[in-house]
């Protein structure tokens, strides 16, 4: 059973259809920044940003960081935590101080293995605010909106060459989330396995789809070599 519902409830953004600023992420030019530890956009640096919640991030910085997370060694696109089933149980029974805490402390170590876990960080967010954490609260809250920054950045999802780059497939159903769109079950691969087509149901908007470029999944496997 999904338990992580709230990603609507925390995301502040604009509506599916977007001004047209965005642009597709230079990978290559990212590797080499991110590698750089003289670079202001070396990983070390972007992390250090991404986990305080005073720093502030310029969007390059904050897509930078996301696509740049597929040349760090910790990167593994299908992975699976040990902890994710722990949180499940947990999350099935009655909130009170101590399993939130023990919820928490489950959440940061999905999160130590994939810090752009939406559903994880957005379940975060929610257990510091019934803690009344106000700092852990904002960081996760901050972080969620770095990511979603970084994603609607890349594209605006209605055709093959403006599809929405993402590091990680389910970042797929967050995004559609994020719009309250609803996948139909239809999907289709193109170019490849490079570029992703979800189909969708009636909604306000008349999308029928959305597209999501996947090839960094490809790219990770290339760069670990």
């Amino acid at each position: 059973m999904r338990i992580f519902l709230l990603i609507s409830f925390f995301m502040t953004f604009s509506v599916f259809s977007q001004t047209g600023n965005y642009d597709n992420p230079n990978y290559k030019k990212i590797k080499r920044a991110v590698k750089k530890k003289k670079s202001n956009f070396h990983y070390h640096k972007l992390f250090k940003k991404f986990s305080n919640p005073n720093s502030k991030m310029t969007l390059e910085e904050k897509r930078f960081l996301y696509y740049g997370y597929i040349y760090q060694k910790n990167y593994k696109p299908f992975g699976f935590s040990k902890y994710r089933d722990s949180l499940n149980i947990y999350a099935k029974k009655q909130l009170t101080k101590k399993s939130i805490q023990k919820m928490i402390y489950f959440s940061e170590n999905i999160l130590s293995d994939n810090p752009f876990n939406i559903e994880v960080l957005t379940y975060k967010a929610y257990l510091h605010r019934k803690a009344k954490d106000a700092i852990g609260y904002q960081l996760a809250k901050k972080q969620l909106n770095i990511i979603f920054d970084a994603i609607l950045s890349s594209g605006n999802g209605k055709t093959k060459a403006t599809a929405y780059h993402i590091i990680y497939r389910e970042h797929k159903t967050d995004i559609l989330k994020h719009f309250k769109l609803k996948f139909n079950g239809i999907r289709k691969t193109i170019e490849k396995f490079r570029i992703e087509y979800l189909n969708v149901a009636k909604n306000k908007y008349g999308i029928r789809g959305v597209y999501f470029n996947v090839k960094a999944f490809k790219i990770d496997l290339k760069s670990k070599k």
